[in-house]
C-alpha cells in the first residue's frame, strides 16, 4: 500500500469484518468491540521505515472513530516519534559514511 488513505481503509476493512464476525457468533457487545480493536490493532502497518508516517495516519484515524484509546494513542503516537527519530539517524549515519 502507498497511501495513508489505503491503510486506513484496510484496517476500517479488517475491523469491520471482524465486527461483522463477531456479530454473527452472537457474542455480546463489549466482546465485539474488543474483537474490533484487537483487529484494527492487529492490521495496522509496521511501525518503522517507510511506514511510519502510515502507521501515525492510522493511530490517528482509529483514536478520531475510538477504536484507539487516548492513552493508547498517545503511547503509540510516541513509539512512532521515536522510531522516526531512529530512522532519520539511520539514514544520516548513511549518508555521512558515503560522503
Amino acid at each position: 500500500m502507498k497511501s495513508a488513505e489505503e491503510w486506513i481503509h484496510y484496517c476500517e476493512t479488517k475491523a469491520a469484518e471482524a465486527a461483522s464476525l463477531a456479530i454473527g457468533c452472537g457474542l455480546d457487545e463489549a466482546a465485539i468491540t474488543a474483537v474490533t480493536k484487537s483487529t484494527f490493532f492487529d492490521s495496522l502497518p509496521p511501525c518503522a521505515g517507510g511506514t511510519i508516517k502510515f502507521f501515525v495516519a492510522c493511530v490517528a484515524h482509529g483514536a478520531l472513530v475510538r477504536l484507539v484509546e487516548p492513552q493508547e494513542a498517545k503511547t503509540m503516537l510516541y513509539a512512532a516519534q521515536v522510531a522516526l527519530q531512529a530512522n532519520n539517524a539511520a539514514k544520516r549515519r548513511t549518508n555521512d559514511k558515503r560522503k
